[in-house]
């Protein structure tokens, strides 16, 4: 069927609602992209009347697989490793070495998110930079999230092969450490880099992240270019604004060139290096000190590509002393002294002890609720060893509350300690078996530790306790996740659907 057997209300009508469903914005001048990609995803699925088939499209009728195929058909996949010189030289010798200054004396932990991920090479590229600049790769917790709407280029993403094509402007010498040759045209990542990277269907339309159920919270940098660029004025702000909350204080947000102007808004500085501009998310009441002797000590470290920095107060922020708070001391487990209360409650049949660190001068009476709100105010700070004393407490004052094993867990998800986050998780389901983000988190966990049939029953037990549920319905602990965003947020981290 041609664009002009096609009505124009209809395609009018379809635009509008391809940009509800997904975002992309088909203004008139790209109406016949839409038409041509419709009328190609209808002619592949089977169908011989494009009308027909765009009916069915906005009755929300088609399955699963079937908007994955439209979605395919509409989005566009051009892509190659480092594309964008500057930018990856501003990201190794400028972002990357702050962020190590930053984590000096913390948990080597890192966060990058690459939105709108495509066929794979902007995150493989982010990962072989890391691999490059950081001192010690090995010591450090290196998390890369890779999402795109699109499933095709995800499947293709995961399976790390690629064509010269990919390689156009990658130097000889990085292409032969990080790949290796399958044949005469085709390479294969490097396991060591591959492992890196996790993959994972999200659309930036839904209203899923930030997330700790995706792992779209407290990012270090967060790249989307290229992406924002095809969506609607009012979907592209809400998108920016959750990428500002996604972000840690002080984070980085890369967008391509000509959407630049999309992130002037509050709570993102623009902040330029050698002709590239990023953004930063501010941190109220904080300055930006200068550091120029770790600065210079950090450059001098052999596997540095990067020339001495120049941290200025333009870009580099400290928290100050009057915000860090005190740090609790450790002290004896509750129950190993002598004369305890014996009238305190003893931990339920099946609960292993739990490790409680008091601070000096906190009572013991403060309420559960109280010592959660600090354990959450700590790990919102980054000081998670603190964040996980405060919050045994809680377990501690109010050991049959499901909730604060459950915040413990995601503290122990973000020190790296995975086996300890697993055996308090199974703990807050002992207590509540249908405390269906418990079960979320735990498909999370074992998918990342390549537990991929112990992540599946995970997933579905979660889809089956949802299955009673009103989609409008907000979740328990979930900071306003609907029954229905989650669905789709499950059936997306399924791993081999």
């Amino acid at each position: 069927m041609t664009r002009a057997e096609i009505p124009d209300q209809l395609i009018s009508s379809f635009s509008e609602f391809i940009s509800s469903l997904l975002g992309l914005h088909f203004p008139h001048k790209r109406r016949q992209e839409l038409v041509r990609g419709v009328t190609s995803a209808a002619q592949d699925l089977g169908f011989n009347d494009v009308s027909s088939f765009i009916h069915l499209v906005m009755s929300e009728k088609l399955s699963h697989e079937q908007l994955n195929f439209l979605t395919h058909h509409l989005t566009i996949g051009e892509t190659y490793f480092f594309r964008d010189k500057k930018l990856f030289q501003a990201l190794e010798n400028h972002i990357i070495p702050q962020i190590v200054m930053s984590r000096r004396g913390r948990i080597r932990h890192l966060r990058v998110w690459s939105a709108g991920c495509c066929t794979g090479e902007e995150p493989y590229s982010l990962a072989m930079a890391l691999d490059r600049v950081l001192p010690t790769p090995k010591d450090w917790r290196i998390n890369i999230l890779a999402t795109d709407i699109n499933e095709r280029f995800l499947q293709k993403a995961r399976q790390g092969i690629y064509s010269d094509w990919s390689f156009r402007v990658l130097p000889d010498h990085l292409k032969q450490k990080y790949f290796r040759q399958d044949n005469d045209c085709l390479f294969a990542i490097s396991p060591d880099i591959r492992k890196m990277v996790t993959f994972s269907r999200l659309n930036l339309i839904d209203q899923t992240y930030p997330s700790p159920l995706n792992d779209t919270e407290r990012m270090d940098v967060i790249l989307c270019r290229n992406v924002l660029m095809y969506f609607a004025e009012e979907p592209r702000a809400q998108v920016i604004t959750r990428f500002c909350r996604s972000l840690a204080p002080g984070g980085w947000l890369v967008l391509s060139p000509s959407e630049g102007d999309f992130a002037r808004q509050s709570g993102l500085v623009p902040v330029n290096f050698s002709g590239v501009t990023v953004f930063r998310k501010t941190v109220p009441d904080q300055t930006y000190p200068a550091s120029s002797s770790a600065a210079a000590k950090l450059s001098d470290h052999p596997r540095l590509q990067a020339p001495p920095l120049d941290v200025t107060k333009d870009y580099y922020r400290e928290m100050p002393d009057q915000l860090k708070g005190r740090r609790p001391q450790t002290v004896r487990r509750l129950g190993e002294d002598a004369d305890r209360d014996a009238s305190k409650p003893r931990k339920p049949v099946g609960l292993p002890d739990i490790q409680v660190a008091l601070p000096v001068d906190q009572p013991v009476c403060q309420s559960a609720h109280s010592l959660a709100g600090q354990a959450r105010e700590c790990a919102d700070a980054g000081r998670l060893t603190e964040a996980a004393d405060w919050c045994r407490q809680a377990i501690q004052a109010e050991k049959m509350n499901p909730a604060h094993y459950y915040l413990l867990s995601s503290i122990l998800q973000e020190q790296g300690l995975l086996d300890e986050s697993i055996k308090v998780l199974k703990q807050a389901i002992y207590l509540d078996p249908g405390f269906v983000l418990a079960h979320v988190a735990m498909g999370h966990i074992t998918r990342g530790l390549g537990r991929l049939e112990d992540s599946r029953r995970h997933f579905q037990s979660v889809l089956a306790l949802l299955k009673s549920m009103n989609k409008e319905d907000v979740l328990p602990y979930s900071d306003g996740l609907t029954v229905g965003h989650l669905v789709d947020l499950v059936r997306s981290m399924i791993p081999g659907e």
